[in-house]
Parts: structure tokens; sequence; C-alpha cells
């Protein structure tokens, strides 16, 4: 799957990372499920790898229903991505101008996490992930997470933060235990009685270095 993801177009690779970083914000014990998801959203990326910045801006619409994704972009460039089954289409001018068999892609966060944002776990015990320990500190609840087996390999533990019921952070520790992911949640506001941040900062560390991401959502609708 590694190998197809890093194939991908360089601003698709972002939106996928960043929606992986902030892909369940929600309140704990929360029951309620929802079928469509829709939200005007800014991304702005500091890349220390390039030594760039950049902004993209656009609306996401994904239904559960029908297990589709669309984005639209409408800067830097206009352009429409459809995310169905383990298709990527990308759409210029009402023409299809490239669509690309990605296997897996359709059990990625697209679905499977970022439509479940009622949980709290950040949709680790989903994936396989154990708890190992629960920690009170100053009202906020710190869960660390062991990982199933075949991701040992590359994550030794996860780490969230509980604040007010609301996920307030996600912590990813490689087998060095050096953390390469960290995303802050905030802003949240209620939507169809479902709680959705407003902003979403994250932090991805590789050995080249750092890229910071920070993401607002604007005209959340949820039904």
């Amino acid at each position: 799957m590694l190998s197809f993801f890093f194939k991908l177009n360089s601003m698709f690779r972002l939106i996928l990372l960043t929606l992986f970083c902030c892909h369940l914000f929600s309140v704990q014990g929360l029951s309620q499920d929802f079928l469509v998801y829709e939200s005007n959203f800014t991304i702005l990326e500091k890349n220390e790898i390039k030594g760039v910045t950049s902004i993209t801006k656009g609306k996401m619409n994904i239904n559960n229903t029908h297990r589709e994704m669309l984005i639209d972009l409408t800067f830097p460039n206009t352009e429409r991505w459809v995310i169905k089954d383990s298709f990527f289409t990308k759409i210029i001018n009402d023409s299809i101008i490239s669509k690309t068999t990605i296997p897996g892609l359709d059990k990625m966060t697209i679905y499977t996490e970022f439509l479940n944002m009622h949980k709290s776990d950040y949709g680790l015990k989903q994936m396989g992930f154990k708890i190992d320990k629960v920690e009170i500190v100053d009202d906020k609840s710190i869960v660390s997470w062991l990982p199933p087996v075949q991701l040992k390999v590359l994550i030794s533990t996860a780490v969230t933060e509980i604040e007010n019921n609301l996920l307030s952070s996600v912590h990813i520790f490689n087998v060095e235990n050096e953390e390469i992911m960290a995303s802050f949640m905030s802003g949240y506001s209620l939507h169809n009685n479902v709680p959705m941040p407003g902003k979403v900062i994250s932090k991805i560390k590789t050995k080249g270095g750092s890229i910071f991401k920070s993401m607002e959502f604007k005209d959340v609708k949820v039904n």
C-alpha cells in the first residue's frame, strides 16, 4: 500500500495525509453515525524537506452510503477528485484527465476512520491496537496504545489525549520511540449532534525533515 501511496500526486498525498492526521476528532461514547459529511477546507503546509510553503483550498463531500469522496479544489488549481472503491479519478473542465487504481484505497482512513468521527480512540481499536495504560492528568485522559503485530515494525506506541470528552490530540511513535506524527484538534462545534473540530494542526516527521500542516474546516454539514 505504501508503494502506491508515494506514487500519488503530491497534492493528493497532502490531502490523504492531512485526513489521516485528523480523521477522528470527537466525543467519547457518542453512538450516532452519519451518512454524509461536507465542508470547505483550507490547508496551509510548510514543508521543511522541500523548503516551500503552500496553501490548498477546496470543498469535500463524503457519502458513506455510496462510499464515495468528492474533493473540489478551488486553489491553487481548479480540479475535481473522485475517490470511490479503489479508484482515484481526476477531472478538469468536465474531462477525465486520469483514473488510477489504488488497491485498498477504499479501506484507508477516508472511509473507515474519517466517517467515524463519533469515536474518541482515533480508530485505533478498529485497527487492532490494544490499550496499554490509562492515566488521568489535570482532568485529561491520556491513553497509551500498543500496535497490532503487523504494525510493530513501524510503530511502538500511539497516545490519545481526551479533554472535556473530546479528542484533543494524537501522537504516534516509531520503533525508536521517536514521535513521527502529532495532531491537535480544537474549535469544536456540534453539527447534527456530532462534534467536529474547526481546526487541526499536525506535524509529520521524516528523516529528511518535518512537514507542518494546519487544516481549517468551515460551513460544515453532517447528516
